[in-house]
């Protein structure tokens, strides 16, 4: 089967997409997208459409990332939108997370939050942030008497 080409979003069109989408949170959306690109991923992130989910399945995910990573592709960011009235601050934090996901995707790492490469760049975003934490490998024990 041949396998079909995206086209390259320019960072205009990127922009055009998040406001035809999100309305006038839009704008804001793109403008974080772009300062967390250039302060946390020395701007290495193609532009991407940052899609709108109404309501999450099952209410367990607030945003999602979409792509191959052994391809080095990066289809969509997806964010949960709580409806009007809601701030953008609490998006924020759900951005940088997914757009960690699509730097790793982007580049052929393995994405998943168990990943040594997640624990590297959270370590490295967290020094940015000045709280730095040092993200380790977890082992998961059972309790007696648990699920």
């Amino acid at each position: 089967m041949k396998k079909f080409e995206r086209p390259e979003l320019t960072i205009g069109e990127m922009r055009r997409f998040t406001m035809v989408i999100w309305g006038r949170k839009g704008e804001r959306i793109h403008d974080r997208f772009c300062d967390f690109n250039c302060r946390f991923f020395d701007s290495a992130i193609r532009p991407l459409p940052i899609l709108r989910a109404q309501s999450a399945p099952y209410g367990k995910w607030v945003g999602l990332c979409r792509g191959n990573s052994q391809e080095g592709e990066v289809h969509a960011i997806y964010l949960a939108d709580p409806g009007e009235g809601t701030r953008l601050v609490a998006k924020q934090g759900t951005l940088l997370h997914e757009m960690l996901h699509a730097f790793l995707m982007q580049n052929g790492e393995y994405p998943s939050h168990d990943g040594e490469p997640w624990r590297r760049e959270i370590t490295r975003i967290s020094e940015i942030l000045g709280h730095p934490i040092l993200a380790l490998p977890t082992e998961v024990k059972k309790e007696r008497g648990t699920r």
